[in-house]
């Protein structure tokens, strides 16, 4: 059995049809996401209020640590996807220029592979908000180089 599909099923409730969250709305809007916010969508964990780099209290640190549990395998198969060509990404680069483990992919693009591993895109398609992962990559990577020259 397919590891996406076995982690999804893993992951599916039964029952009457749930409302899509906010910040998966949120999600929507983008133009392009991350292996993170993906990996959050697919697992049903908050991307904006999961932290991945975090310094938590204690009371933070055993809620984050089941959250990157679920979080883990999502991020595993997401990056495997990109690297491997099956989900068309791009490789965020560092200050320095070196890949790093953040890859970017168009929302189509996202569910489109969630649809070949026989997985309801968990993230909404809005087709006004979507654009080539190039006119955002700029923005992502300004960003990613912002927090690297912050620590």
């Amino acid at each position: 059995m397919d590891l996406v599909y076995e982690l999804a099923s893993s992951n599916t409730k039964s029952g009457p049809r749930q409302t899509v969250p906010q910040w998966k709305k949120e999600l929507a809007k983008l133009p392009a996401l991350t292996t993170q916010q993906a990996a959050c969508a697919l697992a049903g964990v908050d991307y904006y209020e999961f932290k991945f780099n975090p310094d938590p209290s204690d009371e933070e640190l055993e809620a984050d640590k089941a959250q990157a549990e679920i979080l883990r395998p999502w991020l595993r198969v997401i990056e495997k996807a990109a690297g491997n060509h099956e989900l068309p990404a791009e490789n965020i680069r560092n200050a320095n220029g070196d890949e790093c483990d953040i890859w970017m992919f168009s929302q189509e693009d996202f569910a489109a592979w969630c649809h070949s591993k026989g997985v309801v895109c968990p993230i909404p398609i809005n087709a006004s908000a979507s654009a080539p992962v190039g006119g955002f990559k700029s923005e992502v990577q300004q960003g990613y180089d912002a927090s690297v020259a912050a620590s």
